[in-house]
């Protein structure tokens, strides 16, 4: 009768007790074990602990030491640091409303489609439950670092929820954030440029009327021409990988707008006698 009383408790935060039903205000679950088992039958369980860590012996000799002064002696560390409960509840909330920035969502599922696909023949599984648990843990890591609002690089933290701290596991996160995200101050940096290029063409897009006089014609064509010229005299290719098909995006927006213009300008075009 335990894991049904503990799958309710993690989920619905309710414990059954016989006949009665308790409300169980449960704000963090921590538990150890040693080993982890994976059979069918454990799946969802498991799948409710969203960070998972591999916790290693002591390694060296003075780190034994030190342990054994301690027990011995009966120490306690003192805290660090002191955080109250109604400080977490008000990040948790801030967190909760946080804007995202744009393409991060579609950026995080590719970032966990190609992790899974790491463990070939056989994909990892990640259930949808925990593939959405896990971006929480993007948000956290931009509130904790002062962000206004969730980027790309802050997906870095969700290896601790798609992965198993302190195994292979986490490398291979590592390594996949890495070829999926690339660097993230190049990255910014050409997102920077993506974001004026699309305010460019978006208002050049929003003010074309194929009513428009021929002086205004011309003269957003004359603009549009010069976004194209820049995009096409681009020395650097972008680098990170969800840049590239942005960029060939707003490069086609661009070309469509100015054979649009032309053609307005070949309907406009004073016959000769």
């Amino acid at each position: 009768m335990l894991l049904p009383s503990m799958m309710t408790i993690l989920n619905e935060r309710l414990f059954h007790n016989g006949h009665r039903v308790a409300k169980c205000p449960l704000i963090t679950a921590v538990a150890t074990t040693n080993f982890l088992n994976e059979d069918d039958e454990l799946a969802a369980f498991n799948d409710r602990w969203l960070i998972r860590m591999n916790v290693q012996p002591l390694e060296t000799l003075s780190q034994q030491i030190e342990m054994l002064q301690r027990a011995v002696s009966g120490e306690r560390l003192p805290p660090t640091e002191t955080v109250y409960l109604s400080d977490i509840m008000l990040l948790n909330d801030y967190a909760s409303t946080l804007p995202i920035d744009d393409g991060v969502i579609d950026l995080y599922a590719e970032l966990a489609a190609e992790y899974r696909k790491t463990f070939a023949p056989v994909p990892r599984y990640i259930s949808d439950r925990r593939l959405a648990a896990a971006f929480k843990l993007a948000r956290a890591r931009a509130v904790l670092s002062g962000a206004a609002k969730v980027s790309h690089e802050h997906l870095e933290a969700v290896r601790f929820g798609l992965s198993i701290v302190g195994k292979d596991s986490e490398l291979t996160f590592l390594n996949v954030f890495q070829r999926i995200v690339g660097d993230i101050e190049t990255s910014s940096k050409e997102r920077q440029e993506l974001r004026i290029l699309d305010s460019a063409v978006e208002k050049l897009t929003a003010d074309f009327d194929s009513f428009n006089d021929r002086e205004t014609t011309q003269r957003m064509l004359r603009e549009a021409e010069a976004l194209q010229r820049g995009v096409r005299s681009r020395k650097t290719p972008m680098k990170a990988p969800q840049n590239i098909s942005r960029f060939n995006e707003v490069t086609n927006r661009i070309d469509a707008l100015v054979d649009s213009l032309k053609e307005a300008l070949d309907d406009t075009a004073i016959p000769s006698s």
